[in-house]
């Protein structure tokens, strides 16, 4: 009959992590995911307007130049938003 593990082991996951690790892993994974999709959400939230006016002018026009994206995108007396790269 096998004996049982000693008190203080831990099972270990593929890649050498106890579990304990493990959980904390998954812990830390889990809050920087829920902390993304709280910015994204803020930012979707911020720039709203901006989307929905994006979105509709693609659905009549379907394509849309770089030029007209950032004219769109580019409130009254605010500069057009540049990426740094042609297109």
């Amino acid at each position: 009959m096998p004996r049982p593990p000693p008190r203080s082991w831990q099972p270990t996951l593929p890649g050498g992590h106890p579990s304990a690790v493990a959980g904390q892993i998954d812990d830390e994974v889990k809050r920087l995911l829920d902390e993304s999709e709280r910015r994204d959400r803020d930012l979707m939230e911020k720039h709203r307007n901006k989307l929905e006016r994006l979105a509709e002018t693609l659905l009549q026009e379907e394509t849309l130049t770089r030029d007209r994206i950032e004219a769109l995108l580019s409130a009254p007396g605010e500069k057009a938003m540049r990426t740094g790269t042609s297109g």
